[in-house]
């Protein structure tokens, strides 16, 4: 306080004294405290503090000042002397104060005046910058730049350098445990120059370059030990084999499931493939920071020196960089120390973006000129214009012309005649020329639909678009076969590969001239692509126990028609792999030796004929009706091409009515498309598992429903309504009650009822006064009057299968129950769905008639399909478009997803008697290469199993 305080003390005397005094009084104080400390630019009009208002103003304005200056003193703490020192001279804090006391700061955290003696001091010094940049900026910020504009932007241009320092040290000195005496020569160096110049820039470039040398040379960086033997990369899980020897566990896993039981370093014989972590090493490796100098050298670029104010000298720098050249760098020698040290292609992009924004037309041809040389040399070099920087070219130029180009409007004829003249003489007018072309296609590619956003044509305007791009993908050379390559990939990206042969299969493409010539041209890539590949890539399949045994077995037969060597195969698999094992491999076996034949043209008589073979002893053999039940089988004939006499008939029948069968649904040949081949052989793997499952996994109970439906009758399905007040009560408690018009409420705490309410259904009152219930007003349960009580109700869940029609079904795709998430519901459904189409399409009309018990009519009428089965195949077409759109992914992702769930709750890839060494070898291969996820299955069972679920994640 400033004042005598006489005037504060007469206002406690009397409380109800004049205002006119009490801003006297403020202005007595106010004239000291004025006349004391000066505050530039925050006095009130004419220097006087003449009011209240103006006195708290200037207090609180000088506080917050020096409560900035003592922030700066906690976070560099050896700037303390220098503010103090500074704020003793000063007669006024103004603006030349903070651009004092901000030099002094800068100065204190200058790396010469740090006095590092070994790399341990870089944390505290690292903790300073860090701490105190939100304050120097502040501080910056009251810097009038029209007041100071040549000192703000040195003490501006100091800060950026003083945070180039902390990069530097942190991605560079830290992880390469560079000594002080380095990290002083390299300050003092680049304090010479502005930090956006081209000399900084070559500075900068040349140490890293020689950093990186020592790096290749191993005299720096990454232990010896830290380096997997298998993949010679740093590790991320290192783990221990029997052998003592340590690798990467990808690395290492890859090994074993090539066959490999070897010690990859000593090629010894492994006593066990059990790995156990390296937790030690572990530990290390994640204390252990890596040099990532192309990160760094990004970042410095981008973040700290570029601008739009760029020297002309500086751009043309920075456009080698993005042709991924080193202006430091004279001859190849030195450029291959620098592949490690320029930006990463995503990086070259970013800084190729930037550089296209300069305004001044110097900049603008400083930065064409480099970019049109380099672009020239390289192309010449290579001999093809493909090259990784035309493609960063045409990406970022493709890029730009998205808002100010039409693709609809572009004239494409004239684009396809200057697409086929293009020539690397001039490669920039030729990638414009390639980026307008990918502009074009990249457009019509989504007008088939996939992405989110993007509205797929009719039929008739998908035609007159297709013809109308037909000018850019016709021609020959290696040009149009890569426009053709882009086209093809953005389909890809939007739908995934199965959707690209389809699509090229059928109307307009499959039309189109330019497909027709691709396919006469003799492209073998091409021709495999839309023939032979069609079959599924992957084989989740050979995951399964003695599937390998039991192909080459059917494979055999099908060679030689040799029923006796076809029954000694058999009965050697059953005896020791055990039936269960047997009878999946075998189905397994059967679809991809003879079920997937119908998918490819014509394989001749003889094939055909074994195939035959093959069905009818499956239907007589001795040995199959000794391990497979009568349903069961039924199943393996579906799967080795023939259906039973019965359903063929029923498919007639219902495909008559427009609606698909499960028979036609599992049907294949040549024109089947890709998504439909995958839904039919995840069927494949579904039916296999299911049969070879335990009687306590979950796939049993889809067993029962594809073999014994009628067993059924009266259970709980999964996935199926719930009993919506029983599921209340259990989230919510309470006591429960009815209104005099059957309409559920509940009353919590104490449960019974203390005031009167309305019933939300119908209006009538509810509750009650004084814990007593108003007549009328029904007790759930008859628990009582006590206070305290809980409401216990049964679960008045209605049993057997309660689908609601497919219209209805698909008006929700977010709908569930019993807390799954809508993507486990959808995916529980698929599976209970697929049991019953391969049940239906293995027997036909009687797996109707068996199943009929099961129907619950006031939910399903299935009457409308023509029964069951039908019913439960437009569901299971309606369940995987669901899915596709609840997960955002396309066909080919389900099914791989989809397989995932089956891995991991169907049978072990672990045999059930050790079999020699090699047996499994495809299995274990096909492990690795589609991993088992975590899940587990749905739940369900006969009239007296409990209303409980595993939920399929």
């Amino acid at each position: 306080s400033t004042g005598d305080g006489k005037e504060a003390e007469d206002e406690d005397e009397d409380e109800d004294e004049d205002e006119d005094e009490d801003e006297g009084a403020a202005k007595d104080a106010g004239a000291g405290l004025g006349a004391n400390v000066k505050v530039d630019g925050m006095a009130s009009p004419g220097g006087e503090l003449v009011t209240i208002s103006s006195i708290h103003y200037r207090f609180w304005s000088l506080e917050r000042v020096l409560q900035l200056y003592m922030c700066l003193i906690d976070t560099v703490p050896k700037s303390q002397p220098r503010i103090v020192a500074l704020l003793d001279e000063a007669t006024a804090v103004s603006s030349a104060t903070h651009l004092a006391i901000l030099g002094a700061v800068l100065t204190t955290l200058d790396p010469k005046n740090m006095e590092f003696k070994s790399t341990v001091d870089y944390g505290d010094w690292m903790e300073s910058m860090s701490a105190s940049q939100t304050h120097i900026d502040s501080l910056m910020d009251l810097i009038p730049s029209k007041q100071f504009p040549k000192e703000r932007l040195e003490a501006h241009g100091r800060w950026e350098k003083l945070k180039f320092y902390e990069l530097f040290i942190r991605d560079v000195a830290v992880p390469l445990a560079l000594e002080p005496p380095y990290i002083l020569e390299m300050v003092q160096s680049i304090s010479q120059y502005n930090l956006r110049s081209a000399q900084s820039l070559r500075d900068l470039l040349s140490r890293l370059g020689k950093l990186n040398r020592d790096v290749i040379a191993s005299m720096r960086g990454i232990p010896s030990e830290f380096i997997c033997p298998i993949t010679t990369e740093r590790m991320v899980d290192p783990v221990i084999t029997a052998d003592g020897h340590t690798y990467e566990r990808e690395g290492i896993e890859d090994w074993f499931a090539t066959g490999q039981r070897t010690s990859p370093i000593t090629n010894e014989p492994l006593v066990s493939t059990v790995l156990r972590p390296n937790t030690a090493l572990k530990a290390k490796i994640a204390n252990t920071v890596e040099c990532d100098m192309s990160l760094f050298m990004e970042t410095v670029i981008l973040d700290l020196m570029f601008n739009l104010n760029l020297e002309p000298s500086v751009l043309q720098d920075l456009a080698m960089i993005v042709a991924g050249k080193s202006p430091t760098a004279t001859d190849a020698a030195q450029h291959r120390y620098f592949e490690g040290v320029l930006p990463t292609e995503s990086g070259k992009i970013a800084l190729l973006r930037e550089l296209l924004r300069v305004p001044q037309a110097v900049q603008i041809a400083a930065v064409n000129f480099q970019l049109a040389n380099d672009l020239g040399a390289v192309v010449q070099s290579s001999g093809f214009l493909d090259t990784t920087m035309s493609v960063i070219y045409a990406s970022v130029i493709e890029e730009s012309l998205e808002q100010n180009f039409a693709p609809e409007e572009v004239n494409l004829n004239a684009l396809a005649v200057s697409l086929q003249g293009i020539s690397g003489s001039d490669a920039m007018a030729a990638l414009q020329e390639v980026a307008k072309v990918r502009r074009v296609l990249t457009a019509f590619s989504r007008q088939f639909g996939g992405n989110a956003g993007d509205q797929a044509l009719a039929p008739e305007a998908l035609v007159a678009e297709s013809g109308r791009v037909a000018p850019l993908l016709m021609g020959s050379g290696g040009m149009v076969r890569s426009v053709r390559m882009f086209f093809l990939k953005q389909l890809e990206r939007n739908h995934g590969v199965s959707f690209v042969r389809s699509v090229l299969q059928q109307p307009p493409l499959s039309e189109s001239e330019w497909v027709a010539d691709w396919r006469d041209s003799s492209d073998t890539g091409f021709i495999r692509f839309l023939g032979h590949n069609a079959l599924p890539r992957l084989n989740p399949l050979a995951s399964l126990p003695a599937y390998a045994e039991a192909r080459a077995v059917v494979s055999a037969f099908l060679a030689s028609g040799n029923t006796s060597e076809l029954d000694i195969g058999i009965v050697a698999l059953r005896d020791g792999r055990g039936p269960a094992a047997t009878k999946a491999a075998l189905i397994a076996a059967l679809f991809y030796e003879v079920y997937l034949l119908a998918v490819l043209p014509s394989q001749g008589s003889s094939v055909e004929t074994q195939a035959e073979a093959l069905r009818l002893w499956l239907r007589t053999s001795p040995t199959i009706a000794s391990f497979i039940p009568t349903p069961e089988l039924h199943i393996l004939n579906l799967f080795a091409g023939q259906p039973v006499a019965a359903t063929a008939a029923a498919a007639t029948e219902e495909g008559s009515q427009g609606i698909e069968s499960a028979a036609q649904a599992v049907r294949l040949s040549p024109a089947s498309t890709p998504e439909r081949i995958l839904q039919v052989q995840w069927l494949a793997h579904f039916a296999a598992v299911s049969l070879a499952a335990s009687s306590d996994s979950p796939l049993s109970f889809f067993r029962t429903v594809m073999v014994d439906p009628g067993s059924l009758a009266g259970s709980w399905m999964p996935t199926m309504p719930e009993d919506v007040l029983k599921m209340a009560q259990d989230v919510m408690g309470g006591r429960w009650y009815r209104c005099p018009n059957g309409h559920p409420f509940y009353v919590d705490l104490c449960g019974r009822p203390t005031q009167i309410n309305k019933c939300a259904e119908c209006g009538s009152e509810i509750g009650g006064t004084d814990h007593n219930l108003l007549s009328g007003n029904q007790d759930i349960g008859n628990v009582g009057e006590d206070l305290y009580q809980k409401t216990v109700l049964d679960d008045q869940s209605e049993p057997n299968y309660c689908v609601r029609s497919v219209d209805e079904e698909e008006k929700d795709q977010f709908y569930s129950v019993r807390t799954l998430n809508p993507t486990s519901h959808r995916t529980i459904q698929w599976i209970l769905h697929s049991a019953m189409v391969v049940g239906h399409a293995a027997a036909g009309a009687a797996w109707d008639s068996a199943a009929a018990p099961v129907v619950n009519s006031s939910y399903a009428d299935t009457t409308v399909a023509g029964g069951l089965g039908a019913y439960a195949t437009l569901h299971w077409h309606s369940n995987w478009c669901t899915l596709k759109k609840l997960t955002d992914r396309n066909a080919d992702d389900v099914a791989v997803l989809l397989h995932l769930v089956l891995l991991s709750c169907g049978p072990s890839t672990q045999v059930e008697d050790d079999p020699p060494a090699g047996a499994l070898q495809e299995a274990t291969a096909a492990t690795a290469a589609l991993p088992p996820a975590d899940g587990g299955g749905g739940g369900g069972g006969g009239p007296a199993a409990t209303k409980s679920y595993t939920v399929l994640s």
